[in-house]
């Protein structure tokens, strides 16, 4: 049986997470003890900021950034092709709207990794991309048909 990948919301700056997670997201954040995430710093600091008695030592993160070489996200993979469980951490608030996890994902469906997003008060945006449909429905605007204001 295959791991499930997480879409985990992030914020984008300090809050109230009780006011942006709700306790199930903050639960199985508590679960998991290998994500994927853009910045190692920043997540183990959100992490630690919203579950403090959570053991850093035991969580193992994989770094997808902007310089992540393509051929390294079959490797992010693996373990859930194994059955562990991953969640995605995003530096830009939800997972794969803005960052290089949308590859990733992409990447699960193909390999039939169930990929399921968490709700957050950004509840549309994960399930448009878990369903691929941003994809599906974002076309490329040629320069040409852009028109200067005047």
């Amino acid at each position: 049986m295959k791991g499930t990948l997480y879409l985990i919301p992030n914020t984008l700056g300090p809050s109230e997470f009780d006011m942006v997670l709700p306790r199930d997201v903050v639960e199985l954040i508590n679960s998991l003890d290998y994500f994927i995430v853009e910045n190692d710093k920043t997540a183990r600091a959100f992490i630690k900021s919203i579950l403090p008695e959570k053991n850093q030592r035991v969580i193992v993160m994989e770094i997808l950034d902007k310089q992540t070489d393509p051929l390294d996200l079959p490797l992010f993979l693996a373990p859930l092709l194994k059955g562990k469980n991953a969640g995605i951490i995003s530096e830009a608030g939800v997972p794969c709207v803005a960052d290089p996890g949308a590859e990733l994902v992409g990447m699960a469906h193909r390999k039939g990794v169930p990929v399921k997003p968490c709700a957050t008060v950004w509840i549309l945006v994960p399930p448009l991309r878990v369903a691929d449909w941003v994809k599906r429905f974002t076309v490329p605007v040629p320069t040409s048909a852009i028109v200067p204001r005047a």
